[in-house]
């Protein structure tokens, strides 16, 4: 059993925000996702969806309850 005390926060924040743990954790999600969406800050207003292979299918809003593309790159 591990000891409460024995691991920091900053300890775990530090492992998951290691550059390969993003990439890894990134691909198996989308994978057992088959996909997903996100957002970046340079186009808060938009919604990226990507398939299970990580790879950018469209760019969207959310509109009336779902998601809504506006420009498709890759057909599903």
């Amino acid at each position: 059993m591990i000891d409460e005390k024995s691991i920091s926060p900053e300890a775990i924040f530090a492992e998951v925000n290691c550059p390969i743990k993003k990439a890894e954790l990134r691909k198996q999600l989308l994978k057992e996702n088959n996909g997903g969406f996100g957002v970046s800050k340079q186009h808060p207003n938009h919604i990226f969806k990507y398939n299970s292979h990580g790879d950018l299918v469209a760019i969207g809003e959310y509109k009336d309850g779902g998601f809504v593309a506006t420009e498709t790159f890759v057909e599903e």
